[in-house]
């Protein structure tokens, strides 16, 4: 799943810019997912506040981090497959660094989720204090399943 698939409806580009200023709604990420996340599950303060650029940043990093223990994979290990310098890796986990939207591209990429994903799953995380993980499972289990069935539904079309 190439983490580009929803840029035509929101530039998640400007996650990444460094306008001084810049915010996001989490309330806008979570109704573009409202197929995926129940809302009346969450605080509205929560919900209705917007974050800072570096509070974007921050959740992406803190994605980055946990996904990465989860697969059990080293900082060193992460960045030999993405392609990145150890410490710039260091820096987005840890949100002292923003990535640029190539380096997120590449680390959502690697972790198989959009960056829009990755954003709110670092959000929930951070904000709720909920296991992302659970939530990473269960997405990468119905990617999986909707891959096999599309390979299935073109076998049959095929006969």
């Amino acid at each position: 799943m190439s983490s580009l698939f929803c840029y035509n409806l929101v530039d998640f580009s400007n996650f990444f810019s460094y306008n001084e200023g810049m915010k996001i709604s989490y309330k806008n990420i979570l109704l573009f997912f409202k197929n995926y996340v129940d809302l009346s599950k969450f605080n509205q303060d929560i919900i209705n506040r917007e974050y800072t650029e570096e509070e974007i940043g921050e959740a992406f990093g803190y994605t980055v981090k946990v996904l990465r223990t989860h697969k059990g994979l080293s900082l060193q290990k992460l960045a030999q497959e993405v392609d990145m310098q150890n410490p710039t890796i260091n820096r987005y986990e840890n949100g002292l660094r923003i990535p640029s939207i190539t380096q997120a591209i590449k680390l959502a990429d690697y972790f198989n989720l959009p960056i829009e994903i990755m954003i709110l799953f670092g959000l929930v995380g951070l904000e709720e204090n909920l296991d992302i993980t659970i939530f990473y499972d269960k997405m990468q289990t119905a990617l999986q399943e909707a891959q096999r069935q599309a390979v299935i539904d073109r076998a049959r079309k095929k006969r």
